[in-house]
């Protein structure tokens, strides 16, 4: 069968290399793929000006979590975080006690592997919606909001939400640091399992 596809016009060029000498754009700490895109972080039309640096809710938001976060290596790591095998884990334990342990409270698939993870979280947390279950998704990366990693019902945290959420959990992290300092701070990716769980719980999802 013919394509339908339209050949290129005569003035259309493949996007233009990087030139040698030219350095390229430091890749977002948004974005963890390994591949850099130019996607700035969402910006709300009207900034709340109340909040103390000028900066909209969402962007006050991220810019806390990214201050746990080493811009270098990603958001899962972060150089004052103990290394200790004890709190590989264990830190992530000690802010979701702190919090309240959300993650009690469900029925939790983790989905390991190589590659696929994220479509397979996604074709099931399908089908339980599809079943009548609310579900949770927690996946990395996004795409173009950060919040993006956090759905309910198969929709992504609104700003107002995860703004919402970031709120809610900076007490927790303030105190696991009095009651575990010797975990040192925990990371952006950490943080946001932490806040990924309490969304959950508050909007009364049963598998996550």
């Amino acid at each position: 069968p013919m394509s339908r596809i339209a050949a290129p016009s005569a003035s259309w060029r493949w996007p233009r290399a990087i030139t040698p000498g030219r350095s390229p754009r430091r890749p977002s700490p948004e974005n963890e793929s390994g591949v850099t895109l130019m996607i700035p972080m969402i910006r709300t039309s009207s900034p709340d000006r109340s909040t103390p640096s000028g900066l909209a809710p969402e962007d006050a938001g991220l810019q806390w979590l990214f201050s746990f976060a080493d811009l270098e290596r990603g958001v899962g790591w972060n150089p004052a975080a103990a290394p200790d095998d004890q709190w590989k884990l264990g830190r992530t334990r000690a802010l979701l006690d702190q919090a309240g342990a959300p993650d009690r409270g469900l029925t939790c698939v983790l989905v390991a592997g190589t590659k696929g993870k994220g479509s397979t979280a996604a074709f099931l947390a399908s089908i339980l919606g599809a079943a009548g279950c609310r579900a949770g998704l927690y996946t990395q990366p996004h795409l173009q909001a950060y919040r993006e990693r956090v759905r309910v019902d198969g929709v992504a945290l609104t700003p107002s939400e995860f703004a919402a959420a970031v709120d809610r959990i900076r007490p927790s992290v303030e105190r696991r640091r009095r009651h575990h300092p010797d975990a040192g701070d925990p990371t952006t990716f950490e943080i946001t399992t932490v806040l990924a769980m309490e969304c959950f719980a508050a909007r009364g999802c049963a598998v996550a």
